[in-house]
């Protein structure tokens, strides 16, 4: 029997609670409650089987509602006769059904204000860096527990900073300003051993640099002195358009390789390129360009995080004879200088500015990651630059005929990556965004005969699906990150758990983590992953920020977003970072790890934080009990003291094992990418300060922050953390007697060594080029 469509008036929520509906969007009764609202269509009477499909869903809809009720008569006083029915008491088995989608709020008040931390903070004497909302740093600034440690280490290198100058420069004096990683933007590293095995490694894991001695050398030269063979030049050329140009569609293939051509030649031969056939002034800035696709390229041969070169990819016996060095890098950014790009720009000179910024970000030495406030003043010029070129305008609303369809396409391409630069910087800082929905008309890319920009089909096909991912993304986030960034409007507490109750039903549903065993990722799966990491960056964020806006009001509210941190992130990260541990070479081998590991880095670095701020507040505690003057003597007189003393112990351990898990994801990244390092150095710093007494005893004196967690808290948060150590153990065949893993203390014990290495690449620069003279690059 065939029906009509009925028009929807009643959400589906209101519809199964079977209460009125308002019909807004969202309507007052989902808005309240932190769900999502949604109007599902009526064409068809419910068969049997669709009942018995519900069954689930109507599940996982009882659980939410008992969560919504104990909020509700918590918020008016009504006592709860039976922890069995607290918002935060159930098994982590039943996470799903109780907490996905569920952010309860106990009053509407406000969220988010941009006061509640020091957002402004001095780098060296003479300059500020301003800290976003969601930035990492704002995350520990507003934890009362954490922002002390950075004031404890900070006065101590400020009163180092002060001494004599004969004692500036003494051993003593520069070995503690090496160990000072969380202050280290204002000071200057200096490298302590230069040999030749760190020489070695640099060029193993792809930064070499190259023994040139640019002083007296035109552009043209120094670019040409820099370059490999003719051969390991066109083997990277074609590496870059069938393994990378599905992450990077911004150059068309037929145009760049009739470039190279007529600049270096389409001999293959192994000789050096001995001349560089520039024509035109806008063939310097294609040769930034040109420059900065070889480099990425090159580093796309090298194994996700061992440091080698990939034996299986057919460039690398050619590659090997030859590299492509950091160098490039600074002769790139001499080709844009040639340009006066801050008075009148051209869509080529966008091209090499968005390569630039791409370079920035992903390269491993550079570490300017979407975490860095920094990053996004180059974003902001880049989009205004594109919009000056008119990127964001669509061709098709011009009647514009002087461009032809593979033209249109890439500007389409390039537009939207742009779009994504700008999302990343706001998620990892809550900076406002430079790009509204208001801003664009630009169409989002798609397939059409014609308009291909490389000669690869099947890359061709999954462009359009990256393209859609970011344009998604931008469609979910931006607008609440807009108003997250503003200073003039405070987002509501009901609004903002709203909106996240939003996002996590539409990341649920949405993005997936194929991140399997053995297996190697596709370039759709590359996209899902990448959308993952950056929507539960997000998302772990703003759950933190909803933790300690609680911590002062309700321990009840607070207790049930760190415990959801704990088993919808940390549980999430602890698998990741084992799996990396084994698998990560095998999932990049085709698709390079380059573009994975920043949105990667944000996402563990959100991580470690959220257990920082529980291990300080649990040390806090336990010191408490320590110092007491009657320790002893309740520890035998009073079971229920005993017993709480007993519980912080374990949850101190328990989360010290996790913490150990994912700072090892760190140490293990660390060996080849310097962001990564400078994480784990930091983290390393904090560890010392969290297990040492002198910060809780004598710094924090009168300012302690306590875990507030009841003895029954205690109890199931320690349920919750052995059953994430329990599965970790099982997945890496241990038994649950033995939770400690040896593995990552390795690599805290080759941390100091890989920060030699790294202050070498970064500081000493021109050592290396003396010491490399004579060899063959």
């Amino acid at each position: 029997m065939t029906m009509r469509n009925r028009k929807v008036l009643v959400c589906a929520n209101c519809k199964r609670r079977k209460i009125k509906c308002d019909r807004g969007s969202p309507c007052s009764g989902c808005q309240i409650n932190g769900i999502r609202c949604e109007y599902l269509s009526e064409n068809r009477p419910q068969r049997s089987e669709d009942r018995v499909s519900k069954r689930k869903e109507v599940e996982v809809e009882i659980g939410r509602l008992k969560a919504k009720l104990e909020s509700l008569e918590r918020s008016i006083g009504i006592p709860i006769k039976s922890d069995k029915y607290s918002i935060w008491s159930y098994h982590p088995s039943d996470f799903d059904s109780r907490c996905l989608g569920v952010n309860p709020c106990l009053q509407n008040g406000k969220f988010l204000a941009h006061s509640q931390y020091d957002s402004l903070t001095s780098v060296g004497t003479s300059s500020h860096r301003y800290y976003g909302p969601l930035s990492w740093t704002s995350l520990v600034f507003s934890d009362p527990a954490l922002y002390p440690n950075l004031t404890y280490r900070f006065g101590e290198v400020t009163r180092l900073q002060t001494l004599p100058s004969n004692l500036q420069e003494s051993a003593l004096f520069a070995e503690k300003i090496n160990s000072e990683p969380l202050v280290n933007e204002q000071l200057q590293l200096q490298a302590k051993t230069r040999s030749t095995s760190l020489l070695e490694k640099a060029l193993s894991i792809g930064v070499p640099i190259a023994a040139v001695n640019h002083q007296g050398i035109d552009l043209t030269q120094k670019a040409r002195l820099l370059l490999p063979t003719r051969d390991v030049v066109w083997a990277l050329i074609d590496r870059f358009f069938r393994n990378v140009y599905g992450l990077l569609p911004l150059v068309d293939q037929v145009e760049f390789e009739t470039w190279a051509v007529r600049v270096i030649g389409a001999d293959r031969s192994r000789t050096t390129v001995d001349k560089l056939n520039l024509e035109s002034q806008m063939d310097v800035a294609t040769l930034g360009l040109f420059l900065l696709i070889l480099r990425l390229s090159y580093l796309s041969t090298f194994l996700a995080t061992s440091g080698s070169q990939d034996d299986n990819s057919p460039e690398t016996a050619i590659v090997r004879k030859d590299a492509i060095p950091i160098d490039v890098f600074e002769v790139a950014k001499l080709c844009l200088q040639k340009f006066d790009y801050l008075r009148m720009c051209n869509f080529k000179i966008v091209q090499l500015i968005l390569f630039m910024k791409i370079y920035y970000i992903y390269a491993p030495e550079l570490g300017h990651t979407p975490e860095d406030t920094g990053s996004q003043s180059l974003t902001a010029l880049l989009v205004k630059m594109a919009m000056s070129v008119g990127l964001h305008r669509d061709v098709d609303y011009m009647n514009k005929q002087d461009l032809d369809k593979k033209q249109i396409n890439l500007r389409r391409r390039i537009w939207y990556f742009i779009i994504y630069l700008d999302l990343q910087g706001g998620i990892n800082n809550g900076l406002p965004l430079s790009i509204s929905i208001d801003d664009f008309d630009t169409k989002v890319p798609s397939m059409e005969p014609g308009n291909d920009n490389s000669k690869y089909d099947s890359t061709e096909r999954s462009i359009p699906k990256l393209i859609s991912v970011f344009h998604n993304l931008f469609n979910s986030f931006s607008g609440e990150l807009q108003r997250i960034a503003s200073l003039r409007k405070n987002i509501m507490a009901q609004n903002m758990c709203t909106s996240l109750s939003t996002w996590e039903t539409h990341i649920m549903s949405e993005y997936k983590l194929p991140l399997e065993q053995d297996k190697i990722l596709s370039l759709e799966e590359y996209y899902q992953t990448i959308a993952y990491l950056e929507s539960r960056t997000l998302l772990s964020t703003i759950m933190f920020r909803i933790y300690l806006h609680y911590e002062k009001s309700n321990v009840d509210f607070m207790y049930y977003y760190i415990k959801k941190l704990i088993l919808y992130v940390i549980v999430d990260m602890v698998k990741i970072c084992e799996d990396m541990n084994k698998n990560m070479d095998t999932w990049f081998s085709i698709v390079p790890d380059l573009f994975i590991i920043p949105p990667l880095e944000s996402y563990l670095h959100r991580g470690i934080v959220i257990l920082q701020s529980v291990l300080f507040r649990c040390r806090f505690s336990i010191l408490d009990y320590q110092t007491s003057p009657n320790h002893d003597i309740s520890m035998e007189s009073d079971t229920e003291y005993a017993e709480r003393y007993k519980l912080l112990l374990r949850t101190f351990d328990l989360t010290d094992k996790l913490f150990d898990i994912i700072i090892g994801g760190f140490y293990k990244l660390s060996r080849r990418y310097y962001y990564s390092w400078r994480c784990s150095l930091a983290q390393q710093t904090l560890e010392k300060a969290r297990n040492g007494t002198d910060y809780y005893l004598e710094w924090c004196k009168g300012s302690e922050t306590y875990l507030k967690f009841s003895s029954e808290m205690l109890v199931d948060f320690n349920t919750a953390l052995s059953s994430i150590l329990e599965d970790s153990n099982r997945r890496r065949g241990r038994s649950a007697s033995n939770e400690t893993s040896t593995e990552w203390e390795s690599f805290e014990q080759n941390l100091n060594d890989i920060g030699d290495f790294w202050t070498q690449i970064m500081d000493n620069q021109e050592i290396f080029n003396q010491e490399l003279k004579g060899n063959s690059w």
